[in-house]
């Protein structure tokens, strides 16, 4: 008699299985897994409901079902994600950062505030290729260098201005190492940022062309240098100014694994070399993805200006950094002194204007879509970029965030989620998103209750088996 109960009680386990398949939210044999799922369920936490005198009732299903089939409601787990909590600010930028926790069904939006400050501090470092054929740009920066600074800082009440120079790594092919007048370096901190006339005038008249072998130069190298030695340059804060890097040159560069012809096969660490120079020629010239990735990062606006054969080459590379949305992508240059401080000018006030975001990063299972909310200059939605914003006036962005169904597959470490922004000279926001994966009534777990027949641990109103006694008879409790 025994036996047959026992095969009684497994064919109806197996025939609400067969017809949970087919009901969504019922297939879910544990709390965890239900509300997990993409499919909005809930878990019955009550055991009189799982084992009635009429059989057994599935325990995942729609929060809805389980209250028309008599759960309690105060027995219905069916956690809510939570409302995302903002954290810190900047100057221009609110906020720099979210938290939330969220399920993996639902769809949440966060909001994003950009606000251009008036007179607001700039840094401008000018970093220029001192090979032989620019030594009439040189000789204008060097001649005219009272009225370049004068210029930036009449721009805002606090802004200061730096001087870097050129021209390519000193190793073979790229210069000849035995020719004195191939002197070149990879990059050169002439000036650190300064408001000091005097100072600026002294050291960027010490600087002099130089030869090399080839056509592309090292700006990448430079480049790099330029942005990531915070001290060296004495760069403000990220979020504290402006930061601009004003690039001048009339060729294209080396890029990675252009070092190879050197035998140089170690990858760009994107470190700060200045302090120890020895590394430029240890290390290969950064990649296009490098570049983009730390001009970024260290929030900084880079502003081409360069040789009409190389124009479209640095256009290229401009769209790439900034996703086609810089105005004037790529400047041409201009012996004239009015046309430089025009640039400048002009690249000051459309950078602190323009607020343009692009995606910096973004893992796998998380769902972003950026929109442009509130714009005083065009129809909010049409466009990501807002132009010519007023000063004290805020542009805002809003996110729409969802998880997929594989995140809680994941192991538990390795389950949050984040994407991150950038809102180009203006700052960054990382949205930090972790997936509501498991139940409460996980964590009280009843070892070797007597529902379980001794065997087995109750948990959520469920019997979890021990493994050697799964194949027996109680195995029949078991979802």
């Amino acid at each position: 008699m025994k036996v047959y109960l026992w095969i009684f009680w497994i064919g109806i386990i197996w025939t609400v299985n067969c017809v949970a398949g087919q009901e969504s939210c019922r297939i879910f044999r544990t709390c965890s897994e239900c509300i997990s799922s993409t499919l909005a369920c809930g878990w019955c936490d009550h055991r009189p409901f799982y084992l009635t005198a009429n059989g057994i009732r599935p325990l995942c299903d729609k929060p809805e079902a389980l209250e028309l089939a008599g759960c309690p409601l105060d027995k219905i787990i069916n956690p809510q994600s939570e409302t995302p909590v903002a954290l810190g600010s900047t100057p221009q930028l609110n906020p720099s950062k979210y938290e939330m926790r969220l399920r993996t069904q639902t769809v949440k939006n966060v909001t994003i505030q950009v606000t251009p400050q008036q007179d607001f501090p700039l840094d401008l470092y000018i970093l220029m290729d001192i090979s032989k054929s620019m030594s009439q740009f040189l000789e204008l920066a060097q001649t005219a260098a009272g009225d370049i600074l004068s210029t930036v800082t009449n721009l805002t009440s606090d802004s200061r201005l730096g001087f870097g120079t050129f021209v390519e790594k000193r190793v073979r092919p790229f210069v000849n190492t035995n020719d004195a007048t191939h002197s070149a370096d990879a990059f050169n901190n002439v000036q650190p940022l300064t408001t000091n006339l005097t100072q600026f005038q002294d050291n960027i008249d010490t600087v002099e062309t130089s030869n090399n072998q080839d056509t592309p130069e090292g700006a990448l190298d430079a480049l790099v240098q330029s942005m990531v030695c915070q001290s060296g340059i004495e760069w403000r804060g990220k979020f504290d100014a402006l930061r601009m890097v004003l690039l001048m040159t009339d060729a294209e560069f080396h890029y990675a694994l252009d070092d190879k012809l050197a035998g140089i096969v170690t990858s760009n660490d994107l470190q700060c070399r200045m302090a120890d120079d020895s590394n430029d020629n240890k290390q290969q010239f950064p990649s296009y993805s490098q570049i983009i990735r730390t001009v970024l990062e260290e929030n900084i606006v880079v502003i081409f200006s360069v040789d009409a054969d190389v124009r479209d080459f640095y256009s290229l590379v401009s769209n790439l950094i900034y996703s086609g949305n810089k105005t004037n992508a790529a400047a041409l240059l201009n012996s004239q002194l009015s046309a430089l401080l025009n640039l400048i000018t002009e690249s000051y006030f459309e950078s602190s204007t323009t607020v343009i975001p692009v995606l910096i990063s973004r893992s796998t299972h998380i769902r972003s879509e950026l929109s442009l909310s509130t714009c005083e200059n065009i129809q909010a939605g049409s466009n990501l970029v807002c132009r010519n914003v007023s000063y004290n006036t805020s542009a805002e962005y809003s996110v729409e965030l969802s998880l997929d169904e594989h995140v809680c597959q994941l192991p538990p470490d390795q389950r949050t989620q984040t994407v991150t922004y950038a809102f180009v000279g203006f700052g960054q926001v990382t949205i930090e998103v972790d997936p509501i994966c498991s139940c409460d009534c996980e964590n009280q777990r009843d070892e070797n209750s007597s529902f379980c027949m001794d065997r087995g641990a109750l948990v959520c109103s469920v019997c979890s088996c021990d493994p050697s006694y799964q194949v027996r008879l109680l195995s029949m409790v078991q979802i």
